[in-house]
């Protein structure tokens, strides 16, 4: 049997056990998630598979992903990080449309626009790299639109200590991140929250559609907008550098007690990267 044979049988029993199973869905208590049961076999008819990439900022994610989709896609300098979700598609030209904080968005079709765009959305001020950067653009400027609550910014510094990676003296830290939060208060609407790429990547990837995620915290938290992909994903790949943080102290841990992990079911894969620099 050819494997697309094999594949076609697979997805027809199992939506004919599916449309057997609804009318007795709500008469038995039997706890599943209706609305995720229905988005996984919408999945399923549309020949889609949701692929959710997370990790540490700078964890090596885009270099990941490029190498699992056989195509440089993504910039892969380590000053990349970037607050939005990236979504990837197939087609057989490439096409970014990006949306901004303030409900802007833009189009870019060319090869030169598009990794243009990707650069300089993408790259981190060398000023606040010390910083969680993506946690305060989707914690505090996002969220408020430049209209900081008093104390607001004080309870995200204390509460993301575990985030301050390079250890720097707590005067400091908190320095940066006020100094980063007046800079950017008034640009908060500049700041890109999704950015969906369509890309002529290999052949066999073709139906998957792959979510890089933008990076969690020291705890393993995510935002908002990643936990609602988390929870209809098929799949969950966490990148994870094997320099840096002790891996027994990985975010990783935290991150498969999340409400949306649990949810979601998916299959979760941990991945090493930076084995060279060992």
């Amino acid at each position: 049997m050819k494997k697309d044979e094999g594949y076609k049988q697979r997805k027809e029993e199992t939506l004919r056990i599916y449309k057997e199973y609804l009318p007795f869905k709500n008469q038995y208590g039997d706890n599943v998630d209706a609305d995720l049961l229905e988005n996984k076999i919408t999945n399923i008819e549309n020949s889609k598979f949701l692929l959710i990439v997370a990790g540490e900022a700078k964890s090596g994610k885009s270099t990941f992903i490029n190498a699992f989709l056989g195509a440089k896609i993504l910039p892969m300098d380590p000053k990349q990080c970037t607050s939005a979700i990236i979504e990837i598609n197939y087609d057989k030209n490439i096409r970014l449309e990006a949306e901004y904080a303030d409900g802007r968005t833009v189009t870019k079709n060319t090869d030169e626009e598009v990794y243009k765009f990707l650069n300089e959305h993408g790259a981190l001020n060398d000023d606040y790299r010390k910083i969680p950067v993506t946690s305060i653009n989707n914690e505090i400027l996002i969220k408020s639109k430049g209209r900081i609550r008093p104390g607001e910014v004080e309870d995200l510094i204390n509460n993301s200590k575990k985030d301050n990676t390079y250890s720097l003296p707590d005067d400091e830290y908190a320095k940066l991140i006020n100094d980063y939060i007046n800079d950017n208060k008034d640009k908060w609407g500049d700041i890109v929250v999704k950015i969906t790429l369509e890309y002529p990547f290999l052949e066999g990837m073709r139906d998957i559609t792959l979510i890089d995620s933008p990076g969690v915290n020291a705890a393993g938290m995510v935002g908002e907008i990643t936990n609602r992909y988390i929870g209809k994903a098929d799949a969950v790949f966490f990148v994870k550098a094997l320099t840096g943080q002790a891996l027994e102290s990985s975010s990783f841990r935290e991150f498969l007690k999340s409400n949306a992990i649990r949810r979601s079911n998916a299959a979760v894969l941990l991945v090493l990267t930076r084995i060279t620099e060992l």
